[in-house]
């Protein structure tokens, strides 16, 4: 768990991560630019963004950079569950993630 951004993109870089679920109201960086940054990486996981107001412009943003979902805030925990379930089922289809092979 970050505190924010900057925090978020060292725990990125540093440990296997499966999938980032990101505010887009952290503090230092929201949660475009921490993907932003994150995609010039190798092994980038795919991400959630969680939002206050699901504008259309967030959401075309979200869409261009590949984002799996974007989930108002407050979160319900099922919905979030869900959204887990499926990019990881997408994002692991045909391999098992016995070593973490983001691609």
């Amino acid at each position: 768990m970050a505190r924010s951004g900057r925090e978020a993109l060292e725990i990125i870089e540093n440990r296997p991560i499966h999938v980032a679920v990101l505010d887009q109201s952290m503090p230092q960086l929201g949660g475009l630019q921490v993907v932003k940054l994150m995609r010039a990486m190798t092994g980038a996981p795919p991400a959630i963004l969680l939002a206050n107001q699901l504008t259309t412009n967030l959401l075309h943003e979200a869409l261009a950079m590949h984002i799996f979902s974007v989930l108002s805030k407050p979160v319900d925990f099922n919905l979030l569950l869900d959204a887990l379930a499926r990019v990881m089922k997408r994002h692991y289809e045909g391999r098992w993630p016995g070593e973490l092979n983001h691609g």
